[in-house]
């Protein structure tokens, strides 16, 4: 750095800030092209602070080890915890989060499932198990005394979703089997666990012969600090249907994305409201004109009543006048326009966040907005389809859990003579749900006829019904 009689000019202290600028700009170029190798990859796993992010990425053989899934950087217990804490807290305080879940229930639970087979005393047995455990609403138990609540299959749904899993432990008892929900955070690596016998994520997978994470042995589950080792066939491991087998613990569906969407179309609908409560009340804005014809300041002031409010350090001068007053423009004012209304543009901005959620479940945008007014026939028709197929699915899955438990029951009962294993298997036991309501193209269209022709609607009434341009001759 050259200086002038020893001392740093004006001109070198510039260069210099710009050689140390021109230094930064050129880190911050080689941070983000090294982060970029695994961008990625680490969009999952920004959301805990502090993660090790030396660990492989996801292309390595590792990255499914034992069970573990380092895609999204779920490789400790806590993490796990976090996700379901932010799930559940997420289902209490966001309305569109609860109309999520809401909705994906009453689609594909409905008012619940229905078994039947083709033995009757097996039926009665069923029967009596579902109304015991007070699985679906068909089978609720009227002499029951305990608290109300929504039914097993229904909880089970819900904590799949929001939890990501739904463990459900068996209980014998004399020849019969009790249900237990439990929650997926209790089931954790025993104490002194060792990861070469198969434990991960308090499930041990099997060793021996040969090493497979996709058969578990073993579950361990922790109450009061205290480990409980349950084999296999006394728990079953509700997973999420997209979980793969190597992977041992499943995430919610509120998680990432589907999470910050949820909060952004929140916050964005509070501010709106907050905007238009605020905007609401602002009738008339005056400016002060200062011009060299205009009264004195200390006239202007004398003129109207001040009242002073003190917020955040800043002082406003505000008039105040009682509902229905004439209002005269003090003179050496002028009236100014109120703030400008950008709810609209908000609401694009929110739309985006609640198409992305809807997305994630293909569910129709006014499933999870709420607002089906501009929702035309052919629009809800073609945005329908995804979810229904993706409603049967689920349902499809639920009944496999739903015989799953029956059988369990049915095995408990075979160990004790009450059945034949040959009389089970002729019983041909079937679990199913409620149609899921679509759209039905002809049912439709013949009530709009019917309208039309009664003369209750209009021909472009009739039109803009079926997702028609109403303008459009026929």
């Amino acid at each position: 750095m050259s200086s002038t009689n020893g001392h740093t000019t004006i001109h070198d202290k510039i260069s210099d800030a710009k050689l140390r600028q021109e230094l930064r700009k050129a880190e911050l170029v080689a941070t983000i092209y090294e982060n970029s190798l695994y961008s990625d990859w680490l969009t999952g796993a920004d959301r805990f602070k502090g993660q090790d992010q030396n660990s492989p990425p996801p292309v390595v053989p590792e990255s499914r080890h034992k069970g573990t899934d380092r895609t999204v950087f779920l490789m400790t217990e806590p993490q796990f915890n976090i996700l379901r804490g932010n799930s559940r807290k997420l289902l209490v305080e966001n309305a569109y989060a609860r109309g999520v879940i809401r909705n994906l229930t009453n689609a594909i639970i409905g008012h619940g499932g229905t078994f039947t087979c083709e033995d009757k005393n097996v039926q009665l047995f069923v029967d009596d198990c579902l109304q015991e455990w007070n699985w679906n609403s068909c089978s609720a138990g009227l002499w029951d005394d305990n608290p109300i609540r929504a039914t097993l299959e229904t909880q089970v749904f819900q904590r799949v979703i929001g939890d990501g899993e739904a463990p459900i432990r068996f209980i014998p008892d004399n020849g019969l089997v009790k249900l237990s929900l439990i929650d997926p955070e209790r089931i954790c690596n025993p104490t002194g666990y060792n990861i070469d016998d198969g434990w991960m994520f308090g499930v041990k997978h099997q060793t021996e012969p040969i090493e497979d994470v996709s058969i578990v042995e073993a579950y361990n589950v922790r109450f009061d600090s205290t480990d409980t080792l349950l084999a296999a066939d006394e728990l079953l491991h509700v997973l999420h249907p997209s979980t793969p087998s190597t992977v041992k613990r499943s995430i919610p569906d509120f998680s990432y994305d589907v999470r910050d969407a949820l909060i952004g179309a929140n916050k964005a609908q509070r501010a709106i409201s907050l905007g238009v409560q605020v905007r609401a009340k602002i009738a008339l804005i005056w400016r002060w004109v200062f011009n060299e014809d205009g009264p004195e300041v200390g006239t202007i002031v004398d003129q109207v009543v001040v009242r002073r409010l003190t917020q955040r350090n800043e002082t406003f001068d505000t008039t105040i006048t009682p509902p229905g007053t004439t209002l005269n423009i003090p003179e050496g004012t002028e009236p100014v326009a109120g703030p400008v209304d950008y709810s609209a543009q908000y609401r694009e901005g929110m739309k985006g966040d609640l198409e992305m959620v809807a997305a994630a479940f293909s569910m129709p945008l006014f499933m999870v907005s709420g607002d089906a007014s501009n929702a035309n026939y052919a629009s809800t028709k073609e945005s329908g389809s995804p979810f229904v197929r993706m409603a049967e699915s689920y349902q499809a899955y639920m009944a496999q859990v739903s015989l799953r438990v029956i059988y369990r029951a049915l095995r408990e009962a075979l160990n004790e003579d009450i059945f034949t294993e040959d009389q089970i298997y002729k019983a041909k036991c079937n679990y199913e749900y409620p149609e899921v309501s679509t759209v039905d193209p002809l049912k439709d269209a013949q009530a709009t006829a019917t309208l039309k022709d009664k003369g209750i609607i209009d021909e472009e009434e009739a039109r803009t019904q079926a997702g028609y341009d109403p303008k459009e001759s026929t």
